[in-house]
Order: structure tokens, then C-alpha cells, then sequence
């Protein structure tokens, strides 16, 4: 699984979330979710990762980590939804 880590970077700067929303120019609440420390990406927009880039002087792979063996889990609606139309058997 791939995580943030633009708390690591927050922090080696003394910087605030709000500040790196003004700085930015991000939206509060895409700064929110990605600077959460060991928040999962769940996608990435190539424009939110190029500006938390040129803000923090940072590469790609110094704003996320990798950590092998872990892996999201579905949510058991979609299974249960799958599994009354037939497709699961």
C-alpha cells in the first residue's frame, strides 16, 4: 500500500496545514487528507502532486511510501451487492 508522508515533510519545515494550503494554493480539504500522518493514497491528481512538490522542494518518492504486505480490504457492501445478483457463487 502507498501512503503520505507530507506530515513528515510538514514537520521537518515547522509548517502548518494552513500554511501549506496557502502556500499551494490547495483546496483545505485536499491538504487535510494528504497531510494526515499514514493516510493511504487513494488516488493521485498529477496537479496536487506537482504543486505539494514545487511548495516543499520535494520529489514524488520523498512525499510517499510504499510499505509491502499491506493491502486495502473491500468494503463488504460491494461483495454483498455482487453476491445477491448472482455473481459470486
Amino acid at each position: 500500500m502507498v501512503y503520505w508522508r507530507v506530515a513528515e515533510a510538514l514537520a521537518r519545515r515547522g509548517w502548518t496545514r494552513y500554511r501549506l494550503m496557502k502556500e499551494s494554493q490547495l483546496a483545505p480539504t485536499v491538504v487535510y487528507r494528504v497531510a494526515r500522518r499514514d493516510e493511504p493514497v487513494r488516488r493521485i491528481d498529477g496537479r496536487t502532486l506537482e504543486a505539494l512538490c514545487a511548495v516543499l522542494g520535494a520529489t514524488p518518492g520523498d512525499l510517499l511510501a510504499y510499505v509491502p504486505g499491506k493491502r486495502r480490504r473491500r468494503s463488504a457492501g460491494k461483495h454483498t451487492k455482487q453476491a445477491s445478483r448472482g455473481y459470486l457463487r
